[in-house]
């Protein structure tokens, strides 16, 4: 699946009630289909990535915003039908916490295989040490 915001949870729609109170909703399926919003509605990501109601100028460039690839460099989390925008976030908290100790474990084997080559050389040159000395 390409990782962008029309298949991502984040995609929400605005709507501003009348006393000034700003409500998110996620996009429904049609939505994500025609690539459109109706009036009163704005678009935006849940996460503040991008929001179509600060800059209007995305109005214009929706659909290309809706399709960039976002790999990595946002807070992408694959469409699920009833999953809250809090329930996603923390879903992706736990897999971006997951991703970093897989990250910091394989730096941790290489600086122990390191170490471990340097033991053995160090092993190999007091013994070449020894042989040398001791003729």
């Amino acid at each position: 699946m390409k990782q962008n915001c029309i298949s991502c949870h984040f995609l929400s729609k605005e709507f501003v009630d009348n006393s000034g109170r700003r409500l998110r909703f996620s996009w429904n399926d049609d939505d994500r289909r025609n690539l459109e919003l109706k009036d009163p509605y704005s678009a935006s990501c849940s996460r503040g990535v991008w929001d179509t109601g600060i800059s209007p100028a995305l109005n214009f460039s929706l659909e290309e915003v809706l399709k960039q690839d976002r790999k990595n460099d946002c807070f992408f989390v694959e469409k699920h039908d009833g999953m809250s925008f809090e329930a996603a976030f923390e879903l992706f908290r736990i897999r971006d916490s997951n991703r970093q100790l897989k990250r910091n474990y394989r730096y941790t084997q290489i600086g122990l295989g390191v170490a471990a080559i340097g033991i053995v050389a160090n092993v190999i040159l007091s013994i070449v040490k020894l042989i040398i000395e001791a003729d």
